[in-house]
Parts: C-alpha cells; sequence; structure tokens
C-alpha cells in the first residue's frame, strides 16, 4: 500500500511539473527583421539565423554584418554605424532604417508598404577583413539622414544604371566615394552630397534621385533595377553582362554652381545615358 501511495505521488509531481513548464510563456525569437528606408520602403533584412547576424539587400546581396552589442561592419571591415531600438544610424547619428513598428521622431514605421513575397536567392557571403576602429559614438538623432539618402549609399553597395532601353549603361561605386563608371569600366562622374552629379572636370551633370539620373531640364536618363514611375519601367531589365576592369579616376576639379533643381518629370529625355556622361 505505502509503495502504491508513493508511485501516485511521484507521478502526481510529474505532472505538476508539466503543467507549470506548460503554463510558462514561450519567447520566439525573430529569425528575420526586415529594414524599411524612410520611405517605409523594405529594402533589406537582418537574418538572426547567421551566426554573424548578417544584413542582406532585398535582393540576396550580403552588406553587412551586425555584431552582439549593435556595431554595423562592412565586409570590408570598414564601420558602418549602429543598430539600436530597431533603427540603423549612421556615423553621425541619424537614421537611414528601421523596422517595422518603429515610431521615434521623424522616424514613423506604423504603416510601412508592404513587403515583396520572395526575396532574392542569398548570395555567398564574403570573408569579412579586419575591422576598422569605432568612432565615438554620437547623439543619436530621430531625424533621417541626408548624406546617406539610400541604403544602397550605407552599405557601399554598386547600383546599375539602365538606360529607357533597359540596357546596363554604367553604375555606382558607393564603396569608391560615390564614382559613376561605365560598363567598360570608364569613371565619367561622381555623385555629391544632395545627389547632385559632377563630372571630373566640375561640370554639373545632372541628379540621381528616387533611384533615378534626371538631367538639368528634369528628365529621366537613366533609372535603378525595379523603377517603375511614368514612362520609367525597370521591372525586369535583362541580365548584366560582365564589367570590365575600372580604370583610374581622374582628379577632381573646381565644382561649378548646381541649378536650383527642377520639377522632376517621370519621362524620358530626348539625351541617353551615354551621352548625358560623355
Amino acid at each position: 500500500m505505502k509503495k502504491l501511495l508513493l508511485i501516485l505521488c511521484v507521478i502526481a509531481g510529474l505532472l505538476s511539473g508539466c503543467s507549470k513548464d506548460d503554463d510558462k510563456p514561450i519567447v520566439q525569437q525573430e529569425s528575420e527583421v526586415t529594414l524599411f528606408d524612410k520611405k517605409a520602403e523594405p529594402m533589406a533584412y537582418i537574418n538572426y539565423v547567421d551566426d554573424d547576424l548578417t544584413i542582406y539587400m532585398w535582393d540576396g546581396t550580403p552588406v553587412a554584418y551586425l555584431e552582439d552589442d549593435g556595431l554595423i561592419y562592412h565586409f570590408n571591415g570598414q564601420f558602418l554605424g549602429w543598430y539600436t531600438n530597431g533603427i540603423i544610424y549612421n556615423k553621425d547619428g541619424y537614421a537611414v532604417a528601421a523596422k517595422k513598428g518603429v515610431v521615434r521622431g521623424d522616424i514613423k514605421m506604423n504603416e510601412t508598404l508592404a513587403e515583396s513575397a520572395v526575396k532574392g536567392v542569398k548570395h555567398v557571403k564574403p570573408v569579412p577583413y579586419v575591422q576598422s576602429l569605432v568612432p565615438e559614438t554620437p547623439l543619436f538623432k530621430d531625424e533621417w539622414s541626408v548624406t546617406d539618402s539610400s541604403l544602397d549609399r550605407f552599405f557601399l553597395t554598386e547600383v546599375t544604371l539602365f538606360d529607357k532601353d533597359k540596357k546596363a549603361v554604367a553604375y555606382i561605386a558607393y564603396a569608391e566615394k560615390s564614382t559613376i563608371y561605365m560598363w567598360n569600366g570608364t569613371p565619367v562622374a561622381y555623385v555629391e552630397q544632395e545627389d547632385k552629379i559632377y563630372h571630373f572636370d566640375g561640370h554639373f551633370l545632372g541628379w540621381f534621385a528616387d533611384r533615378i539620373v534626371y538631367d538639368k531640364e528634369g528628365y529621366a536618363v537613366g533609372a535603378e533595377k525595379k523603377v517603375l514611375k511614368g514612362e520609367i519601367s525597370m521591372i525586369t531589365p535583362p541580365m548584366e553582362p560582365v564589367k570590365s576592369m575600372k580604370h583610374g579616376k581622374p582628379k577632381k576639379e573646381i565644382q561649378v554652381l548646381a541649378p536650383t533643381s527642377p520639377d522632376f518629370r517621370n519621362s524620358w529625355s530626348v539625351t541617353s545615358l551615354t551621352d548625358f556622361f560623355l
């Protein structure tokens, strides 16, 4: 009889322990966190499944990685900024991206654009280089950055520029101070702050705004992939050919004064993208 009571007590204790465990809340770790730009458009995401917390662009390009303390590094070792409170801040302390639900000052992610159903296949990650020194942490401002006007620029990626015939003609190398190269490797211009485009001789060419290259009259001469505005449709450009080796860059001359920006028209200029640069 004593044995039976002892067995019943043990069983009751086990059942009691199971019920307590079952009552505990289960906290699920997000496997991925989408990053939205200042237009509330999904542009990148943090993959928490990766050991090094890799940050991928939406097309699958690995652009940076996140340390446990929120420090963000490019794979070339360059320090980029911080990720804290669901916001990515640049080295000046201004926001360049945020996750859904964040509402702080000018950063409002309570209403974001719908995420594309399919992300690009993840590309192979490069080997990280030795990390650069971390600057002094700035005062984080709940305002959007002006200098890092796009995540492509912040993450130092290369952006292809297509002409109106959807041909890959040039690209912006943000890691090289926003230099613009023709597809044959010739450096032809660079993007300055406020998205102004200058030739190396200092001549002002136009603007790069909302992922579109505009001439001085405000007409489009080129655009990035996935742009769809008025006549400008780059949703499905053809496969890009292999780039030629980059040529040496000329010295930058003194810049001429840029004109006041016109109203940008979402229609094509009669000038080709090649003629625009050359």
